[in-house]
């Protein structure tokens, strides 16, 4: 990590305080296009049609929003594979075709209907969003996921549960061993949580948690590591920017507009030269904060936000912002129970 001289812009090229949420911005490659993915297996594709029909759960019309519990074999089966379909695609460079688009998982989730919360991270409301989480997350400049290992995957009912290894490659040549957990150029992060199927066989919600990730992501307490680390993101968000499916450096922010003007700021905010020194001065006036709350109004929210914002400026540049876009505000512990997923 290269730091910041007095204020000046850079770009960032690896990520050492973040491998999953990984860092903030994005590798590139082509991935096979949908029609080179492999169909189900025939006793997988029997047990969706059954699951269409009437058998094996409660029949009659369901929604496909509502949850469709089932003690069908074949579709439990069905619902496994496509849980572990969804995180063997976050290896490198799976992500790539879904984020362009060559690749679709559509046959994964409930496109109008599907939501999920990921503890520490936040919420996430829709299908772009719930997209965005798992494949624009999962490879930036400095990391790549490049292996999975499933701890477990159980189905029953309308859920299936999963505690899963994720193993980040951080090593300039994308090499890295699997099996070896964590080093100097790779670490492994472990999720845990269920996913919940509709009577399509698609995922209508998830909650997840990823264990320790404050221990295992946050930077040490250091006010020069914190200042690159901002530097960084604000040349991101006003500067220059890696473009997501490509590598290539843009030279644009991806929030520009979000930190130029009196607006943008609280009343009496002492505005600088331009939006990179904005953003800088309000980046250093609000705490740095953790991963284990990575859903607050701190640095660290605001580092995963700018993430995305490469991939969907519109829905992730307010979350930059100096109000937190109602995203990178600071929730209450009461707040976890208000929603169900």
């Amino acid at each position: 990590m290269i730091c910041p001289s007095k204020g000046r812009p850079i770009l960032i090229q690896s990520r050492n305080v973040l491998p999953l949420l990984g860092a903030l911005f994005i590798a590139a490659c082509a991935s096979a296009p949908a029609s080179d993915a492999p169909s189900a297996a025939p006793e997988l594709a029997e047990a969706e049609a059954d699951l269409h029909g009437n058998h094996g759960g409660h029949g009659g019309p369901n929604k496909p929003g509502q949850p469709y519990p089932t003690k069908d074999p074949k579709a439990l089966k069905l619902r496994e594979q496509r849980v572990r379909e969804i995180y063997e695609n976050l290896v490198y460079p799976k992500p790539i075709g879904i984020l362009t688009g060559a690749t679709s998982v559509d046959h994964l989730f409930e496109r109008e209907s599907v939501k999920g919360r990921v503890t520490p991270v936040g919420q996430f409301p829709d299908f772009s969003a719930v997209v965005e989480y798992f494949y624009a997350l999962a490879v930036t400049p400095g990391s790549i996921v490049d292996g999975v290992s499933f701890r477990s995957l159980l189905s029953g009912d309308d859920q299936v549960s999963i505690a899963i290894d994720i193993h980040f490659c951080r090593s300039p040549d994308g090499v890295c061993d699997p099996d070896v957990p964590n080093s100097a150029t790779s670490q492994t992060l472990t999720q845990v949580g269920f996913f919940r199927f509709n009577k399509q066989n698609r995922v209508i919600s998830m909650d997840l948690n990823i264990l320790n990730l404050g221990k295992a992501s946050d930077p040490p307490n250091d006010p020069a590591v914190h200042a690159a680390a901002i530097g960084q993101l604000c040349t991101a968000l006003t500067v220059a920017h890696i473009e997501p499916t490509t590598g290539a450096v843009v030279n644009s922010g991806t929030c520009t507009s979000y930190f130029d003007s009196a607006d943008d700021f609280p009343s009496g905010f002492p505005l600088g030269a331009g939006a990179f020194q904005n953003c800088m001065a309000f980046m250093q006036s609000i705490p740095y904060g953790t991963w284990d709350r990575a859903n607050s109004n701190t640095v660290t929210c605001r580092q995963l936000h700018t993430i995305l914002t490469a991939v969907d400026p519109d829905m992730h540049c307010p979350h930059t912002s100096a109000d937190g876009g109602g995203a990178c505000i600071d929730f209450s512990y009461a707040s976890y129970y208000e929603e169900s997923f």
